[in-house]
């Protein structure tokens, strides 16, 4: 596989005594891997202006964070590198393919009384231009915005909880909000 701009990658090998799955390639190496994580990759997309593009979430029944504003992206698919599976998810939602991705963070989370396993998701940021903007068509979602990360602070809208987390982590390396004390 070819490494994109900003997609520098790590991955443990699988064990082949035990079956383990082939992981993703992943861009960090203090991102940990086990074979029953759901890894995910999500974009913090930013306007030339500075300004954040969220999915709006389906109201579907039973789907996590309905009507919410959530970062777009999707599921790393075994042994696919966590960048080109970001690209994929872009692809498919937002017909949108980036100029480049930058990695940011990543968030690992479980919760035994919800589900067993744990999950992973994999932050990168990326640009677009107002052509890319009017270009973008919406094929997942049941919408899409563009906010101000005034809004952000302000909660004017609801905003899926994880991607709330890294927003404001992006926010303060931003020199946007101010860190906590």
């Amino acid at each position: 596989m070819t490494s994109l701009p900003g997609d520098t990658l790590s991955s443990p090998a699988p064990s082949k005594e035990t079956g383990e799955k082939i992981p993703a390639l992943l861009p960090d190496p203090l991102i940990p891997f086990h074979a029953d994580t759901r890894y995910a990759a999500a974009a913090i997309l930013l306007s030339e202006e500075g300004k954040y593009l969220f999915q709006q979430r389906d109201a579907t029944p039973g789907i996590w964070y309905p009507n919410m504003l959530g970062l777009f992206g999707g599921k790393i698919e075994e042994g696919e590198e966590a960048g080109a599976a970001l690209r994929r998810e872009l692809a498919e939602e937002l017909k949108f393919s980036p100029r480049d991705l930058t990695y940011f963070s990543f968030s690992f989370f479980s919760s035994s009384k919800i589900s067993s396993g744990s999950s992973c998701r994999i932050i990168y940021e990326a640009h677009f231009a107002r052509e890319e903007w009017e270009q973008m068509v919406l094929s997942e979602g049941a919408g899409m915005k563009i906010i101000s990360s005034s809004d952000i602070v302000s909660r004017k809208y609801p905003i899926v909880p994880v991607d709330l987390h890294m927003l404001y982590l992006h926010m303060m390396c931003h020199d946007i909000v101010a860190p906590p004390d």
